[in-house]
């Protein structure tokens, strides 16, 4: 009865029975306050989850070398701006150009992760107040920039379906090898479904014990109506239990790891004095 009654994605199967939608990969639970855990915690099995990630999206984009991925989820709070962070800098880490994109118009946010500013932005350059080099931040990852929203528009559904947004990817393209799409929910607009035309691959953000299986639903079916390509799922916030073998194995090796680093440093310092 308690299963019946709960209307969360608690499971993969929960996934599988909604979808057969591709599950690209499952981001572990983020203990720490922190949302860039690539730079952060390097070494963490949260980090590594995202590595994973990017071998598999290599994996999906068959050897393509450059990419735009676009990533959305149903609602928010589901965790799609920290997975964009966080797959974008694991391309950056790799040495490629990487720019993020702050494509949720209505809500702009991804610029404080950052310490950055958003007085202007994609909003500036679509209105033709700006050009990309007025609108592009460096941030304090190596090979990764920033566009962030910019101004809130009256009308970003109009800007995001105009000529001015193709000529906007276009110059994009041959500036970075990699383009990261953080995208509105689509279980609130319709802004990312005039964006996926531009990704090579879109990733559709779930939480676990968070997300609707009601919501989840109904918005892949509506990206399954509109024969939206390369859709694939990534499962956020995955608690894994303690007496999972691979956890515990996996748990033990980092904490080891990282006990190691802080014996050396420890005795470098000691060594040094």
């Amino acid at each position: 009865t308690k299963d019946f009654l709960n209307n969360k994605i608690t499971e993969i199967k929960d996934i599988e029975h909604i979808t057969s939608f591709p599950i690209i990969g499952q981001v572990l639970h983020n203990t720490s306050k922190v949302k860039a855990i690539i730079t952060e915690y390097p070494k963490s099995p949260l980090a590594d989850s995202f590595r994973a990630i990017r071998t598999n999206v290599n994996f999906f984009a068959q050897g393509r070398e450059k990419m735009v991925i676009l990533i959305t989820s149903s609602m928010s709070g589901e965790g799609k701006s920290f997975a964009a962070i966080n797959i974008a800098s694991v391309y950056a880490l790799l040495g490629k150009k990487t720019l993020l994109l702050g494509f949720d118009l209505r809500r702009p946010a991804l610029f404080k992760e950052f310490n950055l500013k958003n007085e202007k932005g994609i909003t500036s350059y679509l209105i033709k107040n700006a050009e990309i080099k007025d609108i592009l931040q460096h941030t304090q990852i190596e090979n990764l920039d920033l566009i962030s929203a910019g101004p809130i528009p009256p009308n970003p559904v109009e800007l995001i379906d105009s000529d001015r947004n193709k000529q906007f990817f276009d110059e994009l393209k041959k500036l970075y090898d990699y383009i990261i799409i953080d995208s509105s929910p689509i279980g609130a607009v319709t802004d990312s479904f005039l964006l996926f035309k531009y990704a090579d691959i879109n990733i559709f953000t779930i939480r676990h014990n968070f997300s609707l299986k009601d919501a989840v639903k109904t918005n892949l079916k509506s990206i399954s109506i509109k024969n939206i390509s390369n859709i694939s799922i990534l499962v956020n916030d995955v608690k894994m239990s303690k007496n999972s073998y691979g956890y515990a194995y996996q748990s033990n090796y980092y904490e080891n790891n990282e006990k190691s680093s802080l014996l050396k440093r420890t005795l470098q310092k000691k060594s040094n004095v």
